[in-house]
């Protein structure tokens, strides 16, 4: 295995075990959300532009979190009106594990992108293992809920052309 692959690989054995540890913070809000719910991402002082600009993306990551959007979208309305069964929250958890993979596996940005990248992705994997192990459906949505402000949030640091916000959780 490639020194980067075993990387990605380890950091995800890490995040699979720290993940029902890490939680939104209460009382704190995002200052680019608007929904009203608990938004404070772990990482998120990570996050920056690349000199005032977003940050370039590559194909593997375009397609990627397009995939990991698609995943979301299928379900919001029923995320949003809290009537995904817990089941599909663990199918939608490990469909986005998948992809996550292949995001490590294939996706090759600059240092600095990726370091920004990487931030993100940690929030991502928090939230769908929520989804995929949560003891309560209401700890398996909180890791929807996650993955939907970090695809938000995602939007704000890189160019990747047709982007949009996923819709505001109700």
């Amino acid at each position: 295995m490639k020194k980067k692959q075993r990387n990605y690989a380890v950091l995800l054995l890490i995040v699979a075990l720290l993940a029902p540890r890490l939680t939104w913070s209460e009382g704190s809000e995002h200052s680019h959300q608007t929904s009203g719910h608990p938004s404070k991402m772990t990482n998120e002082s990570k996050l920056r532009l690349d000199h005032g600009k977003k940050w370039e993306t590559d194909g593997p990551l375009r397609a990627g979190m397009n995939h990991i959007r698609s995943l979301i979208e299928v379900d919001i309305q029923l995320i949003q009106k809290n009537k995904l069964v817990e089941k599909s929250y663990a199918s939608l958890g490990k469909g986005i594990t998948a992809e996550l993979n292949q995001i490590f596996k294939n996706c090759k940005l600059k240092p600095e992108a990726d370091a920004v990248l990487h931030s993100l992705l940690v929030d991502i994997i928090a939230g769908s293992t929520k989804m995929n192990s949560g003891k309560t459906k209401a700890a398996r949505r909180d890791g929807a809920l996650q993955v939907i402000g970090v695809l938000n949030q995602y939007g704000e640091f890189f160019d990747h052309p047709g982007w949009a916000k996923t819709p505001d959780m109700i």
